[in-house]
């Protein structure tokens, strides 16, 4: 098997379906996220940067820049790294995406599909901040090009979710989702590895539902501890300890072994911002720990979607 089969990527999804290259560009389109506002809570999800998670979106040098003066900015940022013709998704990335009344959604979106390169739109959002009125809005978007959402899933585990104050319902994620499925929208879930408290059990079971579930696609990432953030400032007065790049690749090709071929994999490790980030200081070689992965699989001559069939043999009905 050709190394680059192993694992079936966002790249390969776009060439095999689309002959096409696509390139996000990441928007900030002025939200906020009930967990912040006081809705749920002021502190937020303890992870989660100043940003809203989104510390490359949108024109840092203008915070007031318009959608399309911040596609425009992306993409001359951009411009030097792609040298063939590439198609642009516009990604509404920072903080919650759906948090505004749905006519002021429509504005923002429709202001990046103003833009004749943008080819699709993908939205990062919390499934509590998803209703009937946000799917038939989606459907528009669907119909017009590449449509997906985000939701930051995270873990399973609720005393993991209560740990970190992120104001999770699993339960209420699954009814959002199964709503989302029968409308045919796309769902991609953001996943973090080596969660505080969380061994290597906790983060397959994780893996294991979420192959179950089926979604279009998964987001995989190591815990970033941030500056300016709440597990920032716990790390920095009591350390706990975080995955070795090593093992980091090795949970992340356990992960792939059980996720099924067509769920896509839009991302296996983030870099983060360096002037943020303070620890685990290994995840800035983004390159050396995608080779690791990509070379981990090739020593276990295995790949992605070996074990989904045996899914349904192992978990219960939640």
């Amino acid at each position: 098997m050709n190394t680059n089969e192993r694992i079936v990527t966002l790249n390969t999804f776009f060439k095999n379906n689309h002959h096409q290259k696509f390139v996000k560009l990441a928007l900030d389109g002025g939200f906020t996220c009930p967990n912040r506002d006081g809705t749920l809570s002021h502190k937020g999800c303890l992870f989660c940067s100043e940003r809203g998670s989104g510390d490359f979106a949108g024109d840092l040098k203008n915070p007031a820049a318009s959608i399309r003066e911040q596609l425009e900015q992306q993409k001359a940022l951009l411009q030097s790294k792609w040298s063939n013709q590439v198609e642009y998704i516009a990604y509404f990335q920072n903080f919650t995406n759906t948090y505004k009344p749905i006519n002021e959604l429509e504005d923002l979106y429709d202001a990046a599909y103003s833009d004749p390169s943008v080819k699709g739109l993908a939205i990062a959002t919390r499934a509590d901040c998803i209703t009937d009125d946000h799917i038939a809005l989606f459907k528009k978007y669907l119909s017009k090009g590449v449509f997906w959402v985000e939701i930051g899933l995270q873990t399973i585990h609720p005393q993991t979710h209560l740990d970190l104050n992120t104001h999770f319902n699993l339960g209420a994620f699954e009814r959002v989702y199964r709503s989302l499925e029968q409308a045919g929208i796309p769902v991609v879930l953001h996943l973090i590895a080596g969660l505080p408290y969380e061994d290597h059990s906790d983060f397959m079971k994780t893996i294991q539902w979420v192959a179950k579930l089926h979604p279009f696609g998964v987001k995989i990432q190591m815990l970033n501890i941030l500056k300016g953030t709440a597990l920032g400032e716990q790390f920095l007065k009591k350390p706990f300890d975080l995955l070795s790049k090593e093992t980091y690749i090795m949970w992340v090709a356990d992960a792939l072994e059980w996720l099924p071929r067509d769920v896509i994999i839009h991302r296996m490790t983030g870099d983060g911002a360096k002037d943020l980030l303070i620890a685990p200081q290994w995840i800035l070689n983004k390159r050396a720990v995608l080779n690791g992965i990509q070379k981990e699989l090739k020593r276990r001559n295995t790949y992605q979607g070996i074990y989904s069939g045996k899914v349904e043999n192992i978990l219960s009905d939640k």
